[in-house]
C-alpha cells in the first residue's frame, strides 16, 4: 500500500487561456517535491498537456505526472485524465459519454461543481452535473473557500448522496497557494496511473484542506479579476 499526496488540478504558464500565470510546470514540480507530493496533474484549459521531458523530470523528483486537461464541455469545465491525443478531447457531454464507454483507462472529475456562475467561475457545472452525474468518477473539493463562504458544502453533500469520492485540489493559479488543498490516495501496488485511478474510483481517498482567511479570499478574488483584465 502506498499513501500518496496528490493535486490533480493545476494551471501553469503553459496555459494559453490564463496567460497571467507566471510559474511553469517545472516550478510546481520542484515545490511539490519539497511539500511531500507524489502525484500531480497539470490541467490546462482546453489544451492537452503531455511533455515527455517534464514527465521524466517529475519522475526523477519522485512524482507521478498524470496527463490531464480542464476541458470546456457544453460551456462547462470538466477535468479529464489520461487522454492520449488532442483529437480525443470531447466538446459535448454526448462525446464524453462515448469516450468513457470506449476508454476505461480515463478518469473524470467534476471541478468546483456548485460554485456560483460569476465572472470568475462561470463554467461551474451546476445542473449539468446532475444531468450527467454517471460520467463523473469523483467530485472536487476546491481550495477557494472560507469558514463562512464555502460552496464545497454542497459538493460534500452531493458526493455522499451519490456515493462519489471527494478529491481535494488547488485549482492552482498563484503558486503561493500551492499546498492548501490535497488528496491522500491509498494506492495498492506500484504507484502508476492505472493503480491511482483504481484507488480513486474505489473511494480510497481522503481530503486535506484548510479554509482561507477572509483577507486571503478577498485578495485571491482581486488577483483573479485584475490579472485577467491586464
Amino acid at each position: 500500500m502506498v499513501l500518496a499526496r496528490a493535486d490533480l488540478h493545476i494551471h501553469t504558464a503553459e496555459d494559453k487561456i490564463d496567460t497571467f500565470i507566471d510559474y511553469s510546470a517545472k516550478d510546481v514540480i520542484d515545490l511539490a517535491q519539497k511539500k511531500g507530493y507524489s502525484i500531480l496533474s497539470v490541467t490546462l484549459h482546453d489544451n492537452f498537456f503531455f511533455d515527455k521531458k517534464i514527465t521524466k523530470y517529475a519522475r526523477k523528483k519522485g512524482i507521478l505526472l498524470i496527463p490531464g486537461i480542464e476541458a470546456t464541455i457544453d460551456k462547462k469545465h470538466v477535468l479529464i485524465y489520461n487522454l492520449k491525443n488532442k483529437s480525443d478531447i470531447p466538446k459535448t457531454f454526448k462525446e464524453l459519454r462515448t469516450l468513457k464507454n470506449k476508454r476505461k483507462d480515463i478518469l473524470v472529475i467534476a471541478p468546483h461543481p456548485f460554485y456560483p456562475n460569476t465572472k470568475i467561475c462561470a463554467t461551474a457545472l451546476q445542473n449539468k452535473y446532475y444531468e450527467n452525474r454517471d460520467l463523473f468518477d469523483a467530485i472536487e473539493i476546491q481550495a477557494f473557500y472560507t469558514r463562512i463562504i464555502n460552496f464545497n458544502r454542497k459538493a460534500k453533500k452531493v458526493a455522499k448522496n451519490h456515493k462519489k469520492p471527494l478529491i481535494g485540489n488547488s485549482d492552482l493559479h498563484f503558486i503561493s497557494q500551492f499546498g492548501r488543498n490535497a488528496t491522500l490516495i491509498y494506492v495498492s501496488g506500484t504507484l502508476n496511473i492505472k493503480n491511482v485511478f483504481k484507488a480513486i474510483k474505489r473511494g480510497k481517498t481522503s481530503v486535506e484542506t484548510k479554509p482561507m482567511s477572509v483577507f486571503e479570499f478577498t485578495r485571491t478574488i482581486l488577483m483573479h479579476v485584475l490579472k485577467r483584465e491586464i
